[in-house]
């Protein structure tokens, strides 16, 4: 397989001007970029998790140390919030090398370095003059380990050996691999809700055509109603021995000689073989599905091109950004959608796909179809309260996790929060909006008249929608403000539901209005006239009940005692 790279981002060359749409041409490039004129030495910049290391590719995240490993706390490799690698260490020779640096290169991509030092002690190097001389670094650098790991559907680890020094070395390197299985709120919390056994099974392969070793690690967690497992594909070195926790590498290396171990870290999940996206050195297949959506997207993206450097800067990383947190993943435009956030929402939320989606449409309508596919498909169908569920709501998210698998959370498909809708209504009305597809709307109908009619019969006798949680384990507060404890009184006394937020007003309003025009677009007129005279009365009783004279601004929420909720 060659290597590739993926298609990304990079300016069309004009000044001040915002191009069409991007060409297949369009690569992203870093050299020979022009100095900034306006340098952003004095910003501070925003550490996420300076703990951690993350790379991430559609629903599959790695999580290490500062220093590449995997070993404690949340660390690992998961793939839909379950944990299929828990650890992950390196020793040569019985001892853990030195470690040097380690970096996230890529969103998908990161490496790190380590060294150890030569068998050949002090004829590692030149001859010393002085008998006493220890050799130098070289006896105690010799060695280098190179580790790179790219992230998506499966995990590849490409394990890079360099002797450097000036004769022969045989190393031993061996790889400490384990999976636990855990749910992501387990891995963070450390407390574990659901455990079982786990099987290890060793399988040796067939000598590759280069003469490298080959074998299999299977790893089948015992869960009776759990179907997952992790098989771990290692080939490379003249020799591989299962040692009952870990697998020993064995190594011949000439002088200057790299020598490559690979690893490959197989999921299945709930029986699904997940196979790893990038091959040796981060290569991809050119003709997979995935790296045609990703060819497509690119191609019909607006393409920005400013005089200011800084903003051209800017606008390049917002867009790699956005574009490394799609699925990739689905029919028609899912692929485009947009996870919620790493690592770890990496489920599908409604409310953020469809706000991403609605922020850079600008960028490529694209993304906001994918939303619509991916979400709408959940829309509920029947009442069950242990999801707060209801005939018409929005999926709000959902989580593949042990936890939601097993039904100890309610967020296998849950609908606590009353954002969604009004945002799935504007969603509809802006695709349309910017593709003319009338067709796609109409597809959409039932769905849009489904969520309306629950809004109808969820308002409150005010004319109102206030949230109310079912749900024994949901959400308390479903709006966007939606901690427990995040609306109060101003003494700091909780605020019991149901509750009429403000936001959800606004959104339902204008969530009208939108789908009001593009019900008139599709050929219905009385209808998006009912909408419109439905959102205006809305607006006036929002303005009459909600504003707060002495305070003059409005009210958070109203309660049914008068007093208010204040932002």
């Amino acid at each position: 397989m060659g290597t590739a790279s993926e298609p990304s981002f990079a300016p069309s060359g004009g000044t001040g001007e915002l191009a069409g749409r991007m060409g297949p041409e369009a690569t992203r490039t870093f050299a020979k970029r022009e100095q900034s004129a306006t340098p952003l030495r004095d910003v501070n910049r925003c550490a996420v998790r300076p703990a951690d290391l993350i790379a991430h590719r559609g629903y599959s995240v790695l999580v290490t140390d500062t220093r590449g490993r995997i070993g404690s706390g949340m660390e690992g490799f998961y793939l839909h919030q379950t944990r299929f690698l828990s650890r992950f260490e390196i020793k040569v020779d019985g001892t853990a090398p030195s470690f040097v640096s380690a970096n996230v290169v890529d969103h998908h991509f990161m490496t790190a370095y380590h060294l150890a030092p030569s068998p050949a002690g002090r004829g590692a190097g030149p001859t010393p003059e002085d008998d006493s001389s220890t050799g130098g670094e070289i006896v105690q650098k010799g060695i280098e380990v190179q580790v790179n790991a790219f992230c998506g559907g499966g995990l590849r680890l490409d394990v890079i050996v360099t002797n450097h020094a000036m004769v022969e070395a045989e190393i031993t390197l061996s790889l400490d691999l384990a999976a636990d299985f855990a749910d992501l709120t387990e891995a963070q919390s450390g407390k574990r809700q659901q455990q079982a056994l786990v099987e290890r099974r060793w399988s040796d392969g067939e000598a590759s055509g280069a003469g490298e070793s080959e074998g299999e690690i299977e790893l089948r967690y015992q869960h009776p109603d759990l179907d997952l497992a992790t098989r771990i594909r290692l080939s490379g070195g003249d020799e591989l021995t299962d040692l009952g926790n870990a697998v020993a590498c064995r190594l011949s290396l000439r002088p200057q000689e790299p020598r490559l171990a690979s690893v490959e870290v197989v999921p299945v999940f709930q029986g699904e073989v997940v196979e790893p996206f990038y091959g040796h050195d981060g290569s991809f297949p050119p003709d997979a599905p995935a790296t045609q959506a990703r060819r497509g997207w690119v191609e019909g993206c607006a393409r920005l091109s400013a005089a200011n450097p800084a903003v051209q800067v800017a606008w390049e990383q917002a867009v790699s950004d956005l574009a490394s947190l799609q699925l990739l993943d689905g029919p028609g435009a899912e692929p485009f959608m947009i996870v919620a956030g790493m690592p770890n929402y990496t489920g599908l939320f409604g409310r953020d796909a469809y706000v991403a989606a609605l922020q850079t449409a600008a960028l490529n309508p694209a993304t906001l179809r994918g939303a619509l596919q991916a979400v709408s498909r959940w829309n509920a169908q029947t009442t069950d309260d242990h999801y707060d569920a209801q005939p018409g709501k929005v999926l709000h998210q959902r989580e593949q996790g042990p936890l939601a698998q097993l039904g100890k959370t309610p967020f296998l498909h849950y609908y606590g929060d009353y954002s969604t809708p009004g945002l799935f209504l504007l969603a509809a009305a802006a695709d349309l909006a910017h593709t003319g597809d009338l067709e796609f709307f109409r597809s959409l109908r039932d769905k849009l008249l489904g969520t309306i009619e629950w809004m109808e019969k969820n308002a409150d006798s005010e004319g109102f929608y206030p949230y109310l949680s079912r749900s024994p384990q949901g959400l308390k507060n479903q709006s966007w403000k939606d901690s427990g404890d995040a609306v109060l009184y101003p003494d700091g006394r909780m605020v019991k539901n149901p509750i009429a937020m403000a936001d959800i007003q606004g959104l339902y309003y204008a969530g009208k209005q939108a789908i009001a025009l593009a019900f008139a677009a599709a050929g219905e007129p009385s209808r998006a006239d009912q909408l419109l005279a439905e959102a205006r009365a809305l607006k006036q009783r929002f303005n009459e009940r909600f504003w707060m004279p002495d305070e003059r601004y409005f009210a958070m929420a109203p309660t049914r005692t008068n007093a208010r909720s204040e932002p």
